[in-house]
């Protein structure tokens, strides 16, 4: 699939105009579509290959709008944006969430760098929007099941504490944390 990606963005012709989002979901539907005619899929395995289609699609689009966004500049984001660099780096979060060194996993440590930046960029708003997304992604997925809460709530209070500067908006994120880890 990454070959043929590649492939196609290289070409300038025909293929240079789809969007990035297609041409991603493009490139992983041909590979799977050959895995699932040589395997004799079933019904289920077809259902999780458009699955994963919809998801490159969906990822590749997210993960487009960030870098257009971070080139137009940081003063320049729309509320918008920052829940599309949200969504990009829950996806990050979630590859990196099984990784951990001394019980510290590096995708929790992602994703409160997220709230926190989305709290200060967007307060309450983008504090709790990050906070509910990275809780998820890190509690499902990290099996802390308390992250959820914890992430969301943290990061609604570090929103409305943003106003104040960065050592409030860290704080209280830290300390509602804290209380929900106790």
């Amino acid at each position: 699939a990454m070959l043929l990606l590649a492939g196609l963005r290289w070409q300038n012709g025909l293929f240079s105009r789809i969007p990035k989002p297609g041409s991603a979901a493009g490139a992983l539907a041909v590979p799977s579509a050959v895995l699932l005619a040589v395997t004799n899929g079933t019904i289920y395995d077809s259902l999780l290959a458009v699955s994963e289609v919809l998801l490159a699609g969906c990822a590749s689009y997210f993960f487009a709008r960030t870098l257009n966004a971070f080139q137009c500049g940081v003063e320049n984001l729309r509320q918008a944006d920052l829940f599309s660099f949200v969504i990009t780096l829950s996806i990050a979060v979630l590859a990196l969430v099984p990784f951990s060194f001394f019980q510290i996993s590096l995708g929790r440590i992602l994703a409160g760098t997220a709230i926190l930046l989305s709290a200060r960029l967007a307060q309450e708003a983008g504090g709790a929007v990050a906070g509910i997304i990275g809780g998820l992604t890190a509690g499902i997925f990290g099996g802390q099941a308390f992250l959820m809460g914890s992430y969301g709530f943290g990061g609604l209070l570090a929103g409305v504490f943003g106003r104040l500067g960065r050592f409030p908006c860290a704080a209280v994120f830290l300390l509602i944390n804290i209380f929900a880890l106790l």
